[in-house]
């Protein structure tokens, strides 16, 4: 399992990501983690502002990738792959059952 983080100023961009994220079958669960402090260098200054993380879990991190390029309301959106390793559990047949459902 991959998680890709990404993150946006905007609540509502966030959570129609998610749901579009869901709905595509690119991601069973996607953890919106709202009021974030983000302090970053941009046009050739340093900025802050608050923002909301996209925990994207997947199997299908390219796909990921190319949503969040084509949906995403910044310029220069955040997307980083984390590793993850689901243990054998409810929640790992549940996490791979999904992507059953949506095979490409």
């Amino acid at each position: 399992m991959k998680i890709v983080i990404t993150t946006t100023g905007d609540r509502e961009k966030a959570e129609q990501m998610a749901r579009d994220l869901v709905n595509s079958g690119l991601s069973p669960c996607v953890n919106i983690i709202d009021g974030v402090t983000s302090i970053y260098f941009w046009n050739n200054q340093i900025n802050r502002d608050r923002e909301n993380i996209l925990l994207i879990k997947t199997e299908r991190p390219e796909m990921v990738r190319d949503f969040i390029e084509k949906n995403h309301n910044y310029d220069v959106p955040e997307i980083i792959y984390v590793n993850g390793e689901i243990p054998p559990s409810k929640y790992s047949s549940w996490f791979h059952e999904y992507f059953e459902i949506f095979k490409s």
